[in-house]
Protein backbone atom coordinates (compact mmCIF):
# COMPACT_ATOMS: atom_id res chain seq x y z
CA UNK A 1 0.00 0.00 0.00
CA UNK A 2 1.38 3.08 -0.91
CA UNK A 3 2.16 6.17 1.61
CA UNK A 4 2.32 9.88 0.85
CA UNK A 5 5.76 11.08 1.34
CA UNK A 6 6.10 14.64 0.42
CA UNK A 7 3.11 17.64 -0.78
CA UNK A 8 1.88 20.79 -0.77
CA UNK A 9 -1.62 21.12 -0.76
CA UNK A 10 -2.63 24.50 -0.23
CA UNK A 11 -4.26 26.00 -3.09
CA UNK A 12 -4.90 29.70 -3.96
CA UNK A 13 -4.99 30.26 -7.26
CA UNK A 14 -3.76 28.67 -10.41
CA UNK A 15 -1.16 28.65 -13.44
CA UNK A 16 -2.23 27.35 -16.61
CA UNK A 17 -0.14 24.95 -18.95
CA UNK A 18 -0.97 25.32 -23.01
CA UNK A 19 1.82 25.52 -26.12
CA UNK A 20 2.27 29.29 -25.27
CA UNK A 21 5.87 30.19 -24.70
CA UNK A 22 6.53 30.22 -21.32
CA UNK A 23 3.46 28.28 -20.39
CA UNK A 24 4.17 25.07 -21.94
CA UNK A 25 6.03 23.07 -19.17
CA UNK A 26 5.46 23.70 -15.42
CA UNK A 27 7.48 22.16 -12.81
CA UNK A 28 7.59 21.87 -8.70
CA UNK A 29 10.81 21.06 -7.41
CA UNK A 30 10.40 19.37 -4.15
CA UNK A 31 12.89 17.74 -1.44
CA UNK A 32 11.91 14.41 0.07
CA UNK A 33 13.01 13.79 3.72
CA UNK A 34 12.50 9.67 3.74
CA UNK A 35 14.39 7.90 1.16
CA UNK A 36 12.04 5.99 -1.00
CA UNK A 37 10.36 4.71 -4.24
CA UNK A 38 8.13 7.53 -5.80
CA UNK A 39 5.29 4.94 -7.87
CA UNK A 40 2.73 8.27 -8.05
CA UNK A 41 2.07 11.61 -8.33
CA UNK A 42 -1.38 13.21 -7.59
CA UNK A 43 -1.65 17.05 -8.90
CA UNK A 44 -4.96 19.54 -8.18
CA UNK A 45 -5.61 20.62 -11.67
CA UNK A 46 -8.68 21.39 -13.40
CA UNK A 47 -9.33 21.93 -17.00
CA UNK A 48 -10.81 24.96 -19.47
CA UNK A 49 -12.50 24.19 -22.89
CA UNK A 50 -11.46 20.77 -24.75
CA UNK A 51 -7.78 20.04 -24.28
CA UNK A 52 -6.80 16.94 -26.13
CA UNK A 53 -4.64 13.86 -25.10
CA UNK A 54 -2.72 13.89 -22.05
CA UNK A 55 -1.58 15.54 -19.14
CA UNK A 56 2.13 14.13 -18.65
CA UNK A 57 4.10 14.00 -15.59
CA UNK A 58 7.35 13.06 -15.04
CA UNK A 59 9.85 13.35 -12.26
CA UNK A 60 13.52 14.20 -12.78
CA UNK A 61 16.86 15.87 -11.18
CA UNK A 62 17.39 18.93 -10.92
CA UNK A 63 20.65 21.02 -10.79
CA UNK A 64 20.77 24.53 -9.32
CA UNK A 65 16.75 23.52 -8.35
CA UNK A 66 16.00 23.30 -11.65
CA UNK A 67 14.83 20.31 -13.36
CA UNK A 68 17.28 18.58 -15.44
CA UNK A 69 18.04 15.57 -17.86
CA UNK A 70 15.78 12.74 -18.75
CA UNK A 71 13.11 11.62 -17.17
CA UNK A 72 13.67 9.52 -14.58
CA UNK A 73 9.99 8.42 -13.78
CA UNK A 74 6.88 8.85 -16.28
CA UNK A 75 2.94 8.21 -16.04
CA UNK A 76 -0.06 10.48 -17.57
CA UNK A 77 -3.41 11.44 -16.89
CA UNK A 78 -5.89 11.54 -19.94
CA UNK A 79 -7.11 15.36 -20.30
CA UNK A 80 -10.59 13.95 -20.90
CA UNK A 81 -10.72 12.67 -17.18
CA UNK A 82 -9.88 16.58 -15.92
CA UNK A 83 -13.04 17.80 -14.68
CA UNK A 84 -14.09 21.50 -14.59
CA UNK A 85 -13.08 22.06 -11.17
CA UNK A 86 -10.75 21.66 -8.88
CA UNK A 87 -9.86 17.62 -8.14
CA UNK A 88 -6.43 15.48 -7.40
CA UNK A 89 -5.53 13.80 -10.69
CA UNK A 90 -3.03 10.73 -10.19
CA UNK A 91 -0.69 9.08 -12.51
CA UNK A 92 0.95 5.99 -11.78
CA UNK A 93 4.18 5.85 -12.99
CA UNK A 94 5.07 2.39 -15.64
CA UNK A 95 8.09 2.30 -13.44
CA UNK A 96 8.69 3.62 -9.94
CA UNK A 97 12.53 5.36 -9.35
CA UNK A 98 14.14 5.59 -5.89
CA UNK A 99 14.17 9.17 -4.28
CA UNK A 100 16.94 10.07 -2.09
CA UNK A 101 16.60 12.18 1.05
CA UNK A 102 17.72 15.16 0.94
CA UNK A 103 17.84 15.91 -2.85
CA UNK A 104 15.96 18.14 -4.47
CA UNK A 105 13.69 16.49 -7.35
CA UNK A 106 10.95 17.97 -9.84
CA UNK A 107 7.60 16.99 -11.19
CA UNK A 108 7.72 17.90 -14.51
CA UNK A 109 4.32 18.80 -16.43
CA UNK A 110 3.54 19.22 -20.35
CA UNK A 111 0.28 19.03 -21.55
CA UNK A 112 0.83 19.10 -25.80
CA UNK A 113 -3.07 18.71 -26.76
CA UNK A 114 -3.69 22.56 -24.77
CA UNK A 115 -2.82 24.86 -27.23
CA UNK A 116 -4.13 28.44 -25.98
CA UNK A 117 -5.66 29.88 -22.78
CA UNK A 118 -8.93 28.72 -23.79
CA UNK A 119 -7.73 25.31 -24.00
CA UNK A 120 -5.82 24.31 -21.20
CA UNK A 121 -5.18 22.39 -17.54
CA UNK A 122 -4.84 24.35 -14.53
CA UNK A 123 -2.29 23.19 -11.82
CA UNK A 124 -3.34 25.19 -8.49
CA UNK A 125 -0.90 26.71 -6.42
CA UNK A 126 0.02 28.91 -3.94
CA UNK A 127 2.26 32.45 -2.66
CA UNK A 128 5.70 30.11 -1.37
CA UNK A 129 4.03 27.50 1.02
CA UNK A 130 6.34 24.54 0.24
CA UNK A 131 10.10 25.11 2.52
CA UNK A 132 11.61 22.02 0.06
CA UNK A 133 10.95 23.97 -3.42
CA UNK A 134 9.81 25.85 -5.97
CA UNK A 135 7.95 26.32 -8.93
CA UNK A 136 9.42 26.97 -12.57
CA UNK A 137 8.26 27.02 -16.26
CA UNK A 138 10.09 26.42 -19.22
CA UNK A 139 8.88 26.99 -22.74
CA UNK A 140 11.02 24.29 -24.25
CA UNK A 141 11.07 21.80 -21.55
CA UNK A 142 14.95 21.86 -20.85
CA UNK A 143 15.84 25.69 -19.88
CA UNK A 144 14.18 26.45 -17.06
CA UNK A 145 13.28 29.51 -14.99
CA UNK A 146 12.26 29.28 -10.87
CA UNK A 147 9.68 31.60 -9.69
CA UNK A 148 10.26 30.76 -5.80
CA UNK A 149 6.94 32.94 -4.82
CA UNK A 150 4.41 30.19 -5.91
CA UNK A 151 4.76 26.50 -5.25
CA UNK A 152 1.90 23.67 -7.37
CA UNK A 153 0.06 21.59 -5.40
CA UNK A 154 0.92 17.91 -5.54
CA UNK A 155 1.47 14.80 -3.36
CA UNK A 156 4.09 12.42 -3.62
CA UNK A 157 3.03 8.84 -3.15
CA UNK A 158 5.08 5.76 -2.95
CA UNK A 159 6.76 2.73 -1.18
CA UNK A 160 9.81 2.22 1.43
CA UNK A 161 13.01 2.14 0.09
CA UNK A 162 13.65 -0.58 2.58
CA UNK A 163 11.67 -3.68 3.18
CA UNK A 164 11.37 -4.04 7.10
CA UNK A 165 12.37 -7.25 8.07
CA UNK A 166 10.46 -10.55 9.58
CA UNK A 167 11.88 -12.52 11.55
CA UNK A 168 10.61 -15.97 12.37
CA UNK A 169 11.36 -18.28 15.13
Amino acid sequence: MATEYESQETQTSGWGIFQDGLNAWKAQTFTPTITHYITSVKLYLYKVGSPTGNVNITIRATASGLPTGSDLASGTVATADVGVDYAWYEASFSASCLLSANIKYAVVVNVPGAPNTDNKIVWGNAADVYSGGSYCHSSDGSTWTAQTLYDFCFQDWGDPAFAPKVWIM
